[in-house]
């Protein structure tokens, strides 16, 4: 496709040429012009980056021409998505592609000419990669994974390749995947996850992984207390009569006294001892009195009933320090459902400070036929720590 072009353009540069030659009736003995040429166009084409400008500069011959100063010229484009002209001959590439450049000489009609001008794909290199400073080097427990990949920047935003790879310094201790997930082996030591860019630019950024034994330290409970969303009342006895249907105690599901006392939560639109689930997914709000340090909690189920239709098997995470505007903490968080699993513990993604904790259930089996209720016996968060 070039080399056609180039030979049509080459075509109709030599015709106007010569027959402007023939028709120079001038009987003056002082050269005139009779030619005009791009001189900063190399081989006839003038090769743009996206977005660049570039100055046409035009010569006209024969050299010793005695009427240069009278000439000004008319530019245009045959393609303004490649690019556009002005009326001075400044050239803005505007898409990648070629088209040409048409220049006539204002005062004399019958003299023109024309260039290739070429425009490539600006591109924009990796100059960074952030990992966020609290994961340059992250505690981590065996058997656990991390995604690495969600918390890593890639700069400029509009670079033209993105893509980075992961790659572990010791796939025995941590094995990472091209998403940046890291897992975890059953063994102890350090490890360093490296990202690094494809585009070539060679840029890159660490993480240092300490796999430790994690020790799990739940917070005292003394003072909390839990609130329902509505038109999800808590029952009192959940291995028993159910004598509180309509007024409940939610705290006995933060007592740590009996673990079959908790809260029975109504499945959206079910129906249960007289008390009707609302359209939206229910939830509860753990108050703990103060702004409190933790990154974990654990869900215990109803251990009397070991029926997934009665388990929630995913909740989202909020907190707050006012008990009016959340933050969410984690989107979507699995819990299992297997009869031989009464717990579940979620390591959330980082330690947070707030007072109030909110769990909303976005995980179950609905109603009817699978149970009417979601039963949680025991909730508790709390803060871990490495052992070295």
């Amino acid at each position: 496709m070039k080399k056609i072009m180039k030979l049509f353009i080459a075509t109709l540069i030599m015709f106007p040429l010569a027959s402007i030659g023939c028709s120079d009736n001038d009987t003056d003995s002082l050269a005139k012009v009779t030619s005009l040429k791009v001189s900063n166009a190399e081989d006839n084409i003038i090769s743009l980056i996206e977005g660049d400008t570039k100055q046409v500069e035009i010569v006209l011959y024969p050299d010793e021409s005695v009427d240069k100063a009278g000439y000004t010229f008319k530019y245009s484009s045959t393609d303004v998505k490649v690019f556009t002209v002005d009326e001075n001959g400044v050239i803005t590439a505007t898409g990648v592609g070629e088209a040409a450049l048409r220049i006539d000489a204002v005062n004399n009609t019958d003299m023109w000419t024309i260039c290739i001008v070429s425009v490539e794909e600006r591109i924009y290199p990796v100059t960074s990669i952030e990992i966020p400073a609290e994961f340059k080097v992250h505690y981590i427990g065996v058997e656990q994974s991390f995604d690495l990949g969600a918390i890593t920047v890639v700069n400029p935003e509009n670079a033209t390749n993105p893509d980075v790879i992961f790659i572990s310094s010791n796939e025995e201790l941590a094995f990472v995947d091209e998403n940046g997930v890291i897992y975890t082996r059953d063994l102890f030591g350090d490890v360093t996850i490296t990202v690094r860019a494809t585009d070539g630019s060679n840029v890159e950024a660490t993480c240092e992984l300490r796999i430790r034994n994690v020790v799990y330290n739940d917070l005292t409970r003394t003072g909390w207390n839990v609130m329902l969303s509505e038109a999800h009342t808590p029952v009192n006895i959940i291995n028993g009569t159910m004598t509180d249907a309509f007024g409940g105690f939610p705290h006995q599901m933060i007592d740590g006294v009996n673990p079959n006392t908790g809260i029975i939560i109504v499945k959206p639109n079910a129906v249960f001892a007289g008390i009707t689930g609302g359209s939206y997914n229910a939830y509860f709000v753990l108050d703990m009195g103060s702004s409190q340090n933790y990154n974990y909690f654990r869900l215990r189920h109803r251990t009397n009933n070991t029926s997934a239709n009665l388990r929630a098997s995913a909740v989202a995470v909020f907190g707050s320090n006012n008990g009016e505007e959340f933050t969410q903490i984690i989107e979507r968080a699995a819990i299992p459902t297997a009869v031989a699993i009464n717990e579940a513990r979620v390591d959330l993604p980082e330690t947070v400070n707030y007072r109030y904790l909110k769990i909303e259930i976005v995980g179950f089996l609905p109603a009817p036929g699978s149970g009417n209720t979601i039963q949680i016996s025991d909730f508790n968060v709390g803060l871990s720590s490495f052992e070295d």
